[in-house]
């Protein structure tokens, strides 16, 4: 899959965080090609990068998706709170992790936060993980090219959370 990535925009943050031994937080919506983004980003770190995920409600389905995750340098951490050990585990080794924050969170887990106008319940997780590991945050996506021929990636920083979601991590 990662083979499929014709070029990646950003990559010089990815280096910049690695020359400057800092773990990495991958932040990438479920849209488009989150494994895409995922198995290219573990082919190209010099350590094993690990995704939380939800595990799927067709039991069956669990180990063709965990094998398709974990090839080469890639590890799992389920979404539960032994996961948020996995994920703050391999931050504090100075590894990388994949978020994808658009998963709504359970009862307790999360804040209400304006969207676009109107309230949306979400994480806290991840710039819990931030603040705790001094992670550089860098958002990745990767894009199918026309024809869906090939992908391509793009990746940028994330300077700061935004004051809403700091503060309403602060009040937990």
């Amino acid at each position: 899959m990662a083979a499929l990535v014709r070029r990646c925009e950003g990559w010089q943050h990815v280096e910049a965080a690695l020359a400057a031994h800092k773990p990495i937080i991958f932040v990438t919506p479920h849209l488009g090609g989150f494994d895409v983004a995922g198995r290219y980003v573990s082919s190209r770190l010099p350590y094993p990068l690990t995704a939380m995920y939800r595990p799927p409600k067709l039991g069956w389905l669990e180990p063709l998706m965990q094998a398709g995750r974990v090839r080469d340098n890639g590890r799992t951490a389920p979404a539960t709170a032994a996961g948020v050990r996995v994920l703050m585990k391999a931050l504090k080794g100075g590894e990388a992790t994949v978020i994808l924050p658009d998963q709504a969170p359970g009862a307790g887990e999360g804040v209400w936060a304006d969207f676009f106008g109107r309230p949306a319940y979400t994480m806290t997780l991840l710039p819990r993980l931030a603040a705790a590991t001094g992670a550089v945050v860098l958002f990745f996506f990767a894009e199918r090219l026309p024809w869906a021929a090939a992908s391509r990636c793009a990746c940028t920083r994330c300077r700061a959370a935004s004051a809403a979601t700091a503060k309403a991590t602060r009040r937990r």
